[in-house]
């Protein structure tokens, strides 16, 4: 009998909601005004069509894919299971919080219906349908039970870390409430757990609050696993000795005519010698204590501080030592880039790496960067164990040659003199003088061990850091990390006996120091680690405990809460696993980027002082000894990332046969952007396996909603979540740029042209020739679509060097197709490239119809047009084009120009170094090219330009178009001048004889006078008959107009006009430090008139063709493909794509997609779709 009235209560909660609905609607007797109801959208029985994504299928797949739609859809799922634990519960507050929820959310509910009823009055049914429940399910229940959910969800998470539950357990597993002395004992670690047991077993034979708390200990359990897997916590003991001002002075070291004002930096890190009567600790003093005696080694201890024997675990160096307040560090992969100075952090990887010793392969020397060879740490200087002689054997890459010191400026050394000073004495070394040992400077350093005494010198690293020097050794290291790489189950043990140890009391007992003390606390890390990502972490927990003979699901009161996870994980648990792979492996590749990120920061500031002749402010700055693979990356660090990926996915590389010394040549970039690519893969069929079975329909919900609602027609269960999943993602560009990629898709044309699927010859897809487009074109685009639009990608990074510095242009164009291939990319990218290669067949396709409109609107008659190159180099270089090109810069391959690549310090640690910085080569674009007919490239292109276009060099502007005609050739000729107006003299006389207007031939009089630079004080007639006379003689005069100034120029320009580089005076910049050496090839109206007219326009690709501009045929690609890219012409192209649709549907609706769900048709706008609606 209690049996079924508890049953019966539980029937009544779930029907609340439904009871109310019919009361909120029959509330109101006045009906809607007509054009309210007329305005509505009517859904469709489906949201479109499955060509164009538009299945049901495929929007719920979408939804579940995208991470709103998927923790919304979890969230709801989850909501609804836990709702039979709030029920059944032992303990009454519990049970009672669902009434408490209920009747607010009911009352919230009326208040939202009296809401709009006062502010729409008629009309407040519709606008509460529209306006409320549309987006929540579509029903009074729906969004009743969408607040529940929400409610449920938020309550039953702030359980969870309501209470701590790591504890010390007996024999018997009971907590014991004040260990001490049983904490002292490693075999005793595995004893502390998370767990509330207090008797024989940890739950009680009938429900009960004590079950809940067990509950609660083992989903505490589950997500301190995950957050050891997924962050890889380490506690770091350290100490600093913080820079010091030297007591000599600054000036007495470095140079104050370089740097005037130095301070305690990093650039200028000094520290004092330790005077016999200093009483008071100092960076310097407590150095000298630290390493006396038995070195680092004696803080390597056992739990009970003994410093000699076995289970030496623990490091913990006195924080009286550090110039902070020391103690340690709690260091989490995924946060510890942005949390600390890139360089400790550094530091700290290459000790984690270097404690691990070997990789899952067991390839040696893989791990971490090579610092160099272990030293004896010097006594009594901290400067001296980084400034000193390279070791024999050190790799170039262990430490920095300051090359800039030894290049006096002004016949200025930054270092002073300071061979007399023995404490300082290194200091000069390191600008080279004759007869002194030439000293370099590192960054990181490891002592030597020493048998007997100091056998765990290696357990630390020392390295310079923003504010001084650190010592860091990783706590516990030598418990869990070894060469089979880290034990994860050691790992917990030792961060829970630390975590229970400092709760205890224990930590620093007995120290009137406190210098053994620290602060760190489990249950601190895990509250903000659960809320990042609740629910996956929430159902992992529950999943886990299904599979536990023990677990709560298997204790009184918890079976139907047990019954309906069990269905539950059943169903989602493939999509869940799938999303949190893709999840956590795109998290990892996210984190690469800040290492890459962060450590190119770092130093990038030191190449601008170079390249701002400041390199003096560098001081002794050194670079960090990570080695730039081939794309860039850094994989002595990031390895580190991947080893937690690897341990989190059971030892991926072990299966995949991903080793990791070709990691560290090649890089990391292709092989992580591969495990987000199948990851993404893998999420996408288990979300279109849920979505099929769950067997989803349109439901009808009300008269007056615009959204389809769906309902399974395998479990109701899914409805509600489902529905609020679709609902947060159908506007998001993932879900329109779906519909909108499947006109590509669908477009026969655009499928018969170009196929994206990249190929061994081309990343950027294969081309294929169509009627009108020949082979040669279609060859050809690939390098041409590298070089414009590829080089776009580049330029958009911060650091051009981010994917690795080129040799030359062939390993430059590598770089290109490393960014376009390896770069994260989403949605919009993918529409984006589809959108600009459908623009190139529409501006190429039925001999360049749409290509001459464009620029027969851009270039009418008179307007001076040309095809530009530009670059710049310094002033001093000589010029010539008859030789091997090394003294044409516009055909010579720049190899570091201004520094763009870095400076020959090499920062960055490129394997491939950067040359000799060209400080007059500084173009904004130095290797956009074309192709010349010899083999040869030329650099600089600028495309089409117009007078008022953008100019990479603004000081051309006056040269090209405002007195072009005064710049002349050798023969006192102005080639070209009259060029806009035709391309020969009858033609301009003949444009003269056609105007009909006194102000347009006063306009051509003025262009002769000003741009063409022609004398015409012969034209002094007042009306247009006489002008034109006048006008027309002079034209035909040719001892005044020269027939040159007819013909197109095509050559290169400055102060004069040349087809010889060697005879080229180059425009100068304004400090008169550069030439600009350009070439141009004009351009005019009847050019363009001629596009396209023979089909022989793309024939002799090396050639010059009259059919393409006068152009060969990789320029006019270039023009084509830079046309292809501005957004007015893109939208036209679009829109023919659409119509297109159209001729395949034959549906009339030019072309539109019908869609039937009012939030799709206003994401996707009138552009791209149209009402399907029911009638």
């Amino acid at each position: 009998m209690v049996k079924l009235k508890k049953l019966k209560k539980v029937k009544l909660y779930s029907s609340l909601f439904g009871l109310l609905l019919s009361a909120g609607i029959v509330a109101s007797c006045a009906n809607p005004n007509q054009q309210t109801l007329q305005n509505l959208f009517r859904p469709g029985t489906t949201f479109g069509e499955s060509r164009n994504n538009l299945s049901t299928q495929q929007i719920t797949a979408s939804a579940l894919t995208q991470s709103a739609g998927f923790k919304t859809f979890l969230d709801n799922a989850l909501a609804q299971v836990l709702r039979y634990w709030y029920d059944d519960n032992g303990d009454e507050s519990i049970r009672k919080r669902i009434k408490t929820f209920t009747d607010a959310i009911n009352q919230d509910y009326q208040n939202e219906l009296q809401t709009r009823r006062d502010q729409f009055r008629n009309d407040y049914q519709v606008r509460f349908q529209t306006d409320v429940l549309d987006a929540n399910g579509g029903s009074e229940a729906s969004w009743k039970q969408n607040q529940l959910n929400s409610r449920i969800l938020s309550d039953f998470n702030s359980l969870i870390f309501q209470e701590s539950f790591l504890n010390y357990t007996d024999e018997s597993n009971q907590v014991v409430s004040r260990p001490s002395k049983e904490l002292l004992d490693v075999k005793n670690w595995s004893k502390i757990k998370f767990t509330n047991q207090t008797k024989d077993t940890p739950y009680t034979t009938k429900a009960s609050a004590a079950n809940n708390r067990q509950m609660f200990a083992e989903i505490q359990d589950v997500i301190f696993d995950q957050w050891v897997r997924q962050v890889n916590p380490n506690l770091v003991s350290r100490i600093v000795f913080t820079n010091q001002t030297p007591t000599i002075g600054f000036n007495k070291i470095f140079n104050k005519k370089l740097v005037a004002t130095p301070t305690n930096s990093y650039e200028f890190q000094t520290f004092n010698p330790v005077s016999d009567n200093q009483l008071n600790n100092t960076p310097s003093s407590s150095y000298k204590q630290v390493i006396a005696n038995n070195g680092l080694s004696q803080y390597v201890t056992t739990v009970t501080r003994k410093t000699d024997g076995d289970n030496r675990y623990l490091i913990d160096i006195p924080s009286r030592f550090s110039s902070d307040s020391g103690g340690k560090l709690l260091m989490s992969a995924d946060e510890m880039y942005t949390t600390f100075d890139v360089a400790f952090t550094d530091a700290y990887v290459n000790q984690y790496l270097y404690d691990i010793r070997k990789d899952v392969n067991n390839i040696d020397s893989t791990l971490g960067a090579k610092i160099g060879a272990q030293i004896d740490l010097d006594n009594d200087n901290i400067s001296k164990n980084f400034i000193r002689q390279k070791n024999n054997g050190d790799p170039d890459s262990a430490y920095t040659k300051l090359s800039y010191l030894t290049r006096p400026v002004n016949n200025e050394n930054l270092i002073e003199d300071v061979s007399g000073n023995n404490f300082y004495s290194e200091y000069q070394k390191l600008q080279k003088t004759n007869g002194t040992p030439e000293n370099v400077i590192y960054d990181f350093v490891r002592a030597k061990n020493k048998n007997g005494s100091q056998p765990y010198n290696d357990k630390f690293i020392v390295s310079r850091g923003k504010d001084g020097v650190h010592i860091l050794g990783i706590d516990g290291g030598t418990y869990y990390l070894s060469s089979s790489g880290r034990n994860i189950e050691k790992q917990k043990e030792f961060l829970k006996f630390r975590s229970l140890y400092k709760s205890s009391g224990e930590a620093g007992k007995n120290d009137p120091h406190q210098e053994f003390n620290y602060d760190f606390s489990i249950s601190s890390q895990l509250s903000p680690f659960f809320n990042k990502n609740s629910s996956v972490l929430l159902f992992t927990a529950l999943s886990n405990a299904l599979r536990q003979p023990n677990s709560y699901f298997n204790q009184p009161g918890f079976q139907r809460f047990r019954d309906e996870f069990t269905k539950l994980d059943q169903q989602i648990s493939g999509l869940v696993n799938a999303f949190e792979n893709w999840r956590f492996t795109t998290a990892i590749s996210d984190t690469l980027t800040t290492i890459r990120t962060r450590l190119n920061e770092r130093v990038a500031k030191y190449v601008t002082n170079e390249k701002d002749n400041k390199a003096a402010n560098n001081g002794i700055a050194g670079r960090l000894p990570d080695v730039a693979a081939e794309d860039g990356s850094y994989p002595s660090q990031e390895i580190y990332q991947l080893l937690v990926l690897n341990d989190w996915k059971n030892n991926q590389f072990k299966q995949s046969n991903v080793l990791a010394d070709d990691l560290s040549t090649k890089g990391t970039k292709k092989y992580i952007f591969e495990q987000v690519k199948n990851a993404q893969e893998n999420l996408q069929k288990e979300a279109i396996k849920l979505a099929n079975a769950l067997n989803l329909q349109s439901d009808s919900v009300s008269s007056f909603s615009q959204n389809i609602i769906l309902r399974s027609n395998t479990d109701r269960f899914y409805s509600l979540p489902i529905n609020l999943a679709i609902n947060s993602t159908i506007a998001a560009a993932d879900t329109t740029n779906l519909v909108k990629n499947s006109f590509f898709t669908n477009s026969n044309d655009f499928k018969s042209f170009f196929d994206l699927t990249p190929t061994t010859n081309s990343v950027y897809g294969t081309f294929k020739p169509t009627p009108t487009i020949s082979k040669n074109v279609t060859d050809l685009l690939p390098e041409t679509i590298r070089t414009v639009y590829g080089q776009t990608l580049w330029q958009a990074l911060n650091d051009k060097s981010s994917y690795g510095v080129p040799a030359d242009i062939t390993s430059f164009n590598q770089i290109i197709d490393r960014i376009f291939t390896t770069r994260k990319t989403t949605s919009d990218d993918t529409l984006n490239y589809n959108t600009l290669i459908y623009t190139i067949k529409w501006l190429l396709e039925n001999n360049l119809k749409n290509f001459k409109a464009i620029m027969q609107s851009r270039i009418a008659i008179g307007r001076q047009a040309l095809a530009l190159w530009s670059v710049s180099s310094s002033a001093d270089k000589k010029l010539d084009d008859t030789s091997n090109g090394s003294n044409n810069p516009l055909t010579q391959y720049a190899a570091n120009p201004n520094y763009l690549w870095g400076s020959t310090v090499n920062w960055q640690n490129h394997k491939n170094a950067p040359s000799m910085a060209d400080r007059g080569s500084d173009s904004k674009n130095p290797y956009q090219y074309t192709n010349l007919n010899n083999n040869t490239k030329r650099y600089g292109f600028e495309g089409v330009k117009l007078r008022g276009d953008t100019l990479n060099y603004s000081e051309l502007r006056e040269t090209l178009f405002d007195r072009y005609g005064s710049v002349k050739d050798d023969k006192n000729v102005a080639t070209g001048a009259l060029y806009p107006y035709g391309n020969s003299r009858q033609t301009v006389v003949e444009y003269v004889q056609n105007l009909s207007f006194l102000s347009e031939l006063d306009g051509f009089i003025k262009f002769l006078a000003s741009e063409a630079q022609i004398a015409t004080n012969t034209i002094t007639g007042r009306n247009l008959n006489d002008k034109k006379a006048q006008t027309i003689a002079l034209l035909n005069d040719t001892t005044k107009v020269n027939d040159g100034l007819f013909n197109r120029f095509s050559g290169y320009i400055g102060q004069n006009r040349s087809d010889k580089l060697a005879t080229l005076q180059a425009i100068r910049s304004p400090d008169q430090s550069k030439i600009l050496p350009t070439f141009i090839t004009q351009i005019n109206y009847q050019d363009v008139n001629q596009l396209g007219q023979s089909s022989q326009w793309s024939a002799n690709e090396t050639s010059n063709n009259i059919y393409r501009l006068g152009l060969n045929l990789s320029e006019f690609l270039a023009i084509v493909v830079m046309q292809a890219m501005n957004a007015d012409t893109q939208s036209n192209a679009i829109t023919d794509l659409i119509r297109q649709n159209s001729n395949n549907q034959n549906n009339g609706t030019n072309g539109t997609v019908g869609v039937g769900d009012r939030r799709l048709l206003n994401a996707l706008t009138t552009r791209w779709a149209h009402s399907q609606s029911r009638n």
